[in-house]
């Protein structure tokens, strides 16, 4: 159970070096990359949760009514 801890330990030092240096986008896709792996292995506790990305809701690529008469 030790190396587990130690293991994760890692892995969320990893997490913050990506996280320092990428996207948050680039972060999940590698770290779902890496999860893919450890379920292809057999090695489910060695997986590691993603970071949450809260999706714009705003409406400014709708053009306006005088914007679409121009057209």
């Amino acid at each position: 159970m030790d190396i587990i801890n130690k293991w994760k330990e890692l892995e969320l030092d990893y997490k913050k070096y990506l996280k320092n240096r990428y996207k948050i986008v680039s972060v999940n896709s590698k770290i779902n990359s890496l999860n893919k792996y450890f379920e292809w292995k057999g090695l489910e506790e060695y997986k590691v949760k993603s970071f949450r990305v809260q999706t714009s809701t705003s409406v400014s690529n709708i053009i306006t009514k005088n914007e679409y008469f121009r057209l």
